[in-house]
């Protein structure tokens, strides 16, 4: 799916990096050209698109991520299918995961864990409100951004949720 940089996905994506791929499918670094915004596009692997079962899990993520809106909770601005490809558009998140940020033997301050922690709550208090439960939390699904000069979490990858 390589081939898809600097294509458009429903006339108004226009792909501009891969930023990495998985089970499911490919994310992608995209432009949304109607209002110039930076979007990640999460695409179905095209081999998946005949399998009923990863096409539902495809769409239940759609469905999870629209009802969270919570700060610290991916947002989904789009969901789609077109030409044989199924896509997901989510805020692009710039940042570095959780995982990325901790070094063996190097414990984060106490304050900035709590700090972290208390978001990464706060994403999921709103989860289990609407009775969603993420099934895949871990340091690689929990993105760290800067929002006015300080640390931002969000939870990401809400796949295999129910």
């Amino acid at each position: 799916m390589n081939g898809l940089i600097g294509k458009s996905i429903a006339g108004r994506y226009k792909i501009v990096s891969k930023l990495g791929d998985g089970g499911m499918g490919v994310v992608y670094k995209a432009i949304q050209t109607s209002v110039d915004r930076t979007v990640a596009v999460k695409i179905l692997h095209p081999h998946l698109m005949s399998n009923t079962d990863a096409m539902q899990r495809f769409q239940r993520e759609a469905k999870t991520c629209s009802k969270l809106k919570d700060a610290n909770a991916i947002h989904l601005y789009d969901f789609g299918i077109e030409n044989h490809l199924t896509y997901l558009v989510m805020e692009y998140i710039e940042g570095q995961s959780l995982r990325d940020m901790l070094q063996p033997g190097k414990p984060l301050q106490l304050r900035r864990a709590a700090n972290l922690i208390g978001q990464i709550c706060s994403a999921l208090a709103e989860a289990h409100a609407l009775d969603i439960v993420h099934r895949d939390l871990k340091p690689g699904n929990i993105m760290i951004t800067r929002r006015r000069n300080r640390e931002h979490v969000k939870v990401v990858d809400f796949g295999i949720a129910k």
